[in-house]
């Protein structure tokens, strides 16, 4: 069986991956709005679920009145199979030829910043507890005057104070932003008007996507992205 998977049944799958329990359309629904911020109707999932199904990465069975969908594939197992097509496909193979290749491309740039802000709301949506409230509430910004490659975190309120110095934070947030850019990024946390950095700007999410940043986790085009 080859995995492969177009845009929204990635995003789906990352729901069910994430979430660690068997999930109905409905409640994929949902976690696709309020993770990704994707607006799917209902059939609509129901119809990639149809197809994740003939595809043998979920199974389906009946539970209180609702259908529940199982991952028959995991991560992990999703992942590997990408690695090893990579390799088959431009590497002859090569297993340290894809190795070299991650490596040329783990330098985070200004373009990766912008990608990050574009993608802020999924990040978030990833974090867990109250670091997770008090991100929702951060606003993520860069050097305006020097450029360099940091991503500010500008925490709002004096919450944000338990994570300046927090490296289990600062880890959690950069695991999660590795995971969706391939690329590692420093970190600063900060809480508003309790810092002397004077030259941070702010990357709306608006001026990401007006310059064409994209952030997608998936991996294949979709020409009916329904989003």
């Amino acid at each position: 069986m080859e995995l492969t998977l177009a845009p929204a049944e990635s995003l789906v799958m990352q729901c069910l991956w994430e979430s660690g329990a068997d999930l109905t359309v409905y409640e994929i629904t949902e976690r696709l709005h309020e993770v990704y911020g994707k607006d799917y109707a209902n059939n609509a999932v129901a119809t990639f679920m149809t197809v994740l199904m003939k595809k043998g990465f979920v199974s389906r069975y009946k539970k209180h009145h609702s259908h529940q969908y199982h991952p028959e594939v995991t991560l992990d197992e999703f992942r590997n199979a990408q690695v090893n097509k990579m390799k088959n496909q431009w590497y002859h193979g090569s297993a340290s030829g894809v190795l070299a290749a991650l490596v040329e491309t783990d330098d985070i740039s200004p373009e990766d910043l912008q990608k990050i802000v574009a993608g802020w709301r999924a990040i978030v949506g990833q974090t867990t507890g109250l670091f997770k409230q008090s991100l929702q509430r951060a606003v993520p910004k860069y050097n305006g005057e020097t450029g360099d490659p940091i991503l500010y975190v500008e925490f709002q309120d004096f919450l944000g104070m338990n994570y300046v110095d927090n490296p289990e934070a600062k880890k959690e947030l950069q695991d999660i932003i590795a995971a969706r850019t391939g690329k590692s990024v420093e970190i600063h946390m900060l809480v508003a008007n309790k810092h002397q950095h004077t030259n941070l700007a702010q990357i709306t999410v608006d001026d990401a996507l007006r310059e064409n940043i994209h952030m997608d986790i998936v991996v294949e085009e979709d020409p009916d992205d329904e989003s």
